[in-house]
């Protein structure tokens, strides 16, 4: 398969599943940050929380702030 079709890359999970079982991390308890619906997707298909910052893009299953400051806030909270 070609790199453009690898489970590593977004919106799969991989490469979060991979970060995961290397780090043993518990994905209730993780975030991602990103500004795209991919982002957000690969995330939610592990349970990893996201938030949107600045994207154009909405979805109704992640916050979505104007910077990096705001999902911190969110993060911390």
């Amino acid at each position: 398969p070609s790199v453009s079709d690898s489970i590593l890359r977004k919106p799969d999970s991989g490469m979060f599943e991979k970060a995961v079982a290397r780090f043993n991390l518990d994905p209730a308890q993780c975030w991602i940050v990103g500004d795209r619906y991919r982002d957000m997707e690969a995330g939610a298909k592990i349970g990893v929380r996201g938030i949107m910052v600045g994207a154009t893009e909405v979805v109704d299953f992640a916050p979505h702030v104007a910077d990096l400051r705001a999902a911190t806030d969110i993060i911390l909270d």
